[in-house]
């Protein structure tokens, strides 16, 4: 159970931490001033610290400061509790040491999310940072995942590099179909060829005992363990004497496994060992699923084509039919060539958009760790690796809202908004985007415009992403205008650039899911097509509208409305 110290001096906020974080599994502390907190935090050596800024006594910064002076506490990382807008602090705890911040008042799931992946990231370096071989391995693996669209190279990387590190007689890695009665060998280290072999999983018990209980499975006495009581002879017989197998999860379904055998008698797996392979395991997921969809869309259009041209060899069409029937399979083969087109498209595009950041993410903070000489080196290597991941996050929290939204499942909190306030959460919330490239927001906001019925967090999120597109297309030191007015019945919003506009041909499709008006691998422009798709869609659940002017080299305007109730 992972353990988290909260040093905050306002009970309601560390109640409801208590709350929300106990039922996600972790181990609770917490403090009201910064001395116990720090006393605290030497006693219980955590997993993460959540600490406020403004405390009575000794201030979050301080405490931060001590914490990092100290070698042994240096990896756990802190995230900072700082008031909405309080910029100074703010850099004040990251210049400390701290690793992260969140405004309050905060959202819970960001927060946790926060929590999480700091967590992940703090067990990543605690596995990898004393071994060698294994951190070799990883990279080669992590370089795999950030240069390969085939990803049964990435699960043959995978299996051998485990081959390398753990000496094995087979290490392969099994899909299991969604009905867990076939199995599929999708890579093995010992063969290149290996792909869609099919396997009885009535023969591996360690397989069904890993599907039964979702856990690994470490045998490392083949001759004595009861689990392998039927197959024991066989085993020893071809001189296999330890087996591993690691559940590979995706969205929390078992979708296969990751199975070695050696013959070694003497040593046991180590903990090292064990959870080398189970962070593997954690890598193989997307892959293997990526892998096995792609071999069966691959053996679902052979048989389609199969069954086409045997149709054809039975039919006794004349000429005039024919003619007709094969135009009408060229506009198929057109449409099915464009949505293939577009979904390789975005693949490649979110491949590069996730993978880049969290390349830079690895490697500034390797630097940092390993040739950081001066604070001004360590400042800049942290704002880029905070850079890197926010990006990163933004696009992963798009992708979770348009999944939700598919499945009605996102919730909305409607309450009366000022439109003006959005906005000025929305620039607030870009203020780092907008310094980066030194532009000028021209704010035009009609006063005494009604409030109107919202989701707050939503409606930010909409005007965000229509002033970070502005930023994005918008060149270095340019302007950016937003406006508000009442028309009406209706309350709009608009968001005009000075970029490079869109054609009158493309004003139809920029709203379109995974389309960028650029899809080449070396366009200018970041993103993977979300971010416009994402707000027409909220703006619509929220009984709104939104639409597009814009003019080639003239920039764009981008509107949005909502009706006065």
């Amino acid at each position: 159970m992972k353990k988290i110290v909260l040093i905050e001096d306002e009970p309601k906020i560390a109640k409801a931490l208590e709350f929300a974080l106990q039922e996600e599994g972790f181990e609770f502390f917490s403090s009201p001033d910064g001395l116990s907190g720090l006393a605290m935090a030497r006693e219980v050596r955590p997993d993460i610290i959540l600490l406020d800024i403004m405390l009575p006594g000794m201030n979050g910064i301080e405490v931060c400061r001590e914490l990092k002076s100290i070698e042994e506490y240096k990896s756990i990382p802190i995230v900072m509790l700082t008031a909405l807008g309080d910029t100074e602090n703010t850099v004040k705890a990251l210049s400390a040491g701290a690793d992260d911040y969140i405004s309050k008042p905060f959202d819970f799931r960001e927060l946790l999310a926060r929590v999480k992946s700091h967590l992940r990231m703090k067990e990543l370096y605690d596995r990898v940072k004393n071994e060698e071989q294994e951190k070799s391995a990883l990279l080669h693996i992590s370089h795999s995942l950030s240069s390969t669209l085939d990803p049964l190279d990435t699960l043959y990387t995978i299996v051998s590099k485990i081959a390398e590190v753990i000496e094995v007689k087979r290490c392969s890695i099994i899909y299991i179909d969604s009905s867990h009665q076939k199995g599929f060998v999708m890579s093995s280290h010992d063969s290149r060829d290996v792909k869609q072999l099919e396997i009885d999983l009535g023969k591996y018990p360690e397989i069904r005992t890993v599907m039964q209980t979702g856990e690994p499975v470490v045998i490392n006495d083949v001759a004595t363990d009861p689990i392998l009581f039927q197959v024991r002879d066989i085993l020893c017989m071809i001189d296999v004497r330890s087996i591993m197998a690691f559940p590979i999860l995706f969205k929390n379904a078992l979708i296969g496994t990751l199975i070695l055998r050696t013959s070694r008698r003497e040593a046991p797996f180590t903990d090292r060992e064990i959870k080398f392979c189970g962070l593997l395991s954690h890598l193989a997921a997307a892959p293997l699923k990526n892998a096995y969809l792609f071999d069966m869309l691959h053996l679902e259009k052979e048989r389609e084509r199969e069954g086409r041209l045997a149709a054809e060899e039975k039919s006794k069409l004349t000429m005039e039919m024919l003619e007709i029937i094969n135009k009408d399979l060229e506009i198929a083969k057109e449409k099915a060539e464009e949505s293939s087109r577009l979904k390789t498209e975005f693949l490649a595009n979110m491949s590069h958009e996730l993978r880049t950041p969290l390349t830079s993410i690895i490697g500034f903070s390797r630097l940092i760790e390993q040739h950081g000489s001066s604070d001004g080196e360590i400042r800049e290597f942290a704002e880029i690796i905070s850079n890197q991941g926010g990006k990163l996050l933004a696009m992963i929290n798009d992708l979770l809202d348009l999944s939700k939204l598919e499945m009605e499942s996102l919730p909305f909190q409607f309450s009366w908004v000022g439109l003006n306030q959005v906005v000025k959460d929305s620039i607030q919330s870009l203020e780092r985007e907008i310094s980066e490239k030194k532009h000028r927001v021209a704010l035009r906001l009609e006063e005494g415009i009604p409030d109107l019925w919202l989701d707050r967090s939503q409606a930010i999120k909409i005007f965000s992403n229509l002033i970070s597109n502005a930023v994005k297309f918008t060149s270095p030191e340019g302007e950016i205008v937003v406006l508000t007015a009442r028309k009406g019945e209706i309350v709009e919003g608009t968001v005009q650039d000075k970029g490079i506009g869109i054609e009158k041909k493309d004003l139809e499709i920029i709203f379109d899911r995974f389309r960028q008006l650029d899809g080449s691998p070396t366009r200018r422009h970041g993103g993977v097509g979300l971010g416009l798709d994402l707000a027409k869609t909220l703006a619509k659940k929220m009984g709104g509208n939104i639409w597009v002017d814009s003019s080639p080299g003239q920039g764009s305007s981008f509107h949005v409305s909502f009706p006065v109730k």
